[in-house]
């Protein structure tokens, strides 16, 4: 899948959950694991298997002989190295280049380190850079590459977060359509229709608004086949809409929908 290798910062709401925190080192530790070219790894340390043992003959000295530094190649040796490891490198960058891309746009950053980290690693071997070369110096490039490896994820964060925008979600029916449905269980309930008040509620206790919102409950599954549960953890806020206003009663129902 392209765009697996991509390298992003964290986004701005990791950030401020960290203000007060030491940085996590997960960011970090992401951005390591994708700069280096792991996926070329196995496939460069092969072709170098294969290399040594078709040469292993012409470095092994004779008995009592001296050894030389760099040894003498072997017929088309340097041929070899120098070819199987740009192969490598270039396979790196087609790799890398599909891997981070993204609207068909290689995080060509991202790509260049990968690919400075690949000499980096094949020079810490020695191979083409000591045998052809003769360039190789063990305890530079030991700490060449524990420097480089070390600063580069810190040094270099990738693109800037993606900004992820949310849809606003809708509610199913308004706080009108709420409002209606609460009127109309109001004079169902009312003891006496011809005294209904759609503005002043008679004085309702927490029992009363409850069996007000239970007939609500209902009329919202039969009118508009939604189920929502009007009682839930509703108690405390029954004993508040005690004497309020339909509209107030119509207003809460509203947010259990909305939320629903």
């Amino acid at each position: 899948m392209s765009g697996a290798l991509r390298i992003r910062r964290a986004s701005p709401g990791a950030a401020t959950a960290a203000v007060e925190e030491p940085k996590p080192p997960s960011e970090y530790l992401e951005r390591l694991v994708k700069l280096i070219p792991t996926e070329i790894v196995g496939l460069y340390l092969g072709g170098k298997a294969a290399i040594q043992t078709r040469y292993i003959d012409f470095h092994t000295p004779a008995v009592g002989a001296p050894s030389q530094d760099p040894p003498v190649l072997g017929p088309n040796e340097d041929v070899a190295w120098v070819g199987w490891t740009a192969i490598c490198f270039f396979a790196l960058l087609a790799v890398r280049a599909w891997a981070t891309k993204e609207n068909d746009r290689p995080q060509w950053s991202a790509v260049l380190i990968a690919a400075i980290s690949y000499l980096i690693w094949v020079y810490s071997f020695g191979d083409v850079f000591h045998l052809v070369m003769g360039i190789w110096d063990p305890l530079p490039a030991t700490l060449l590459v524990l420097v480089w490896t070390f600063a580069v994820p810190v040094f270099y964060r990738g693109d800037p977060a993606l900004t992820v925008m949310r849809p606003q979600l809708t509610p199913p029916i308004g706080e009108y359509e709420v409002g209606e449905l609460v009127i109309e269980a109001a004079r169902t309930w009312h003891v006496d229709p011809s005294l209904f008040d759609p503005v002043k509620p008679p004085f309702m206790d927490g029992k009363g608004v409850r069996e007000l919102l239970t007939k609500v409950q209902v009329l919202l599954l039969q009118k508009h086949g939604l189920k929502v549960d009007l009682s839930k953890g509703a108690t405390a806020d029954y004993a508040k809409l005690a004497g309020k206003s339909y509209a107030d009663v119509a207003s809460w129902a509203f947010k259990k929908v909305a939320a629903a």
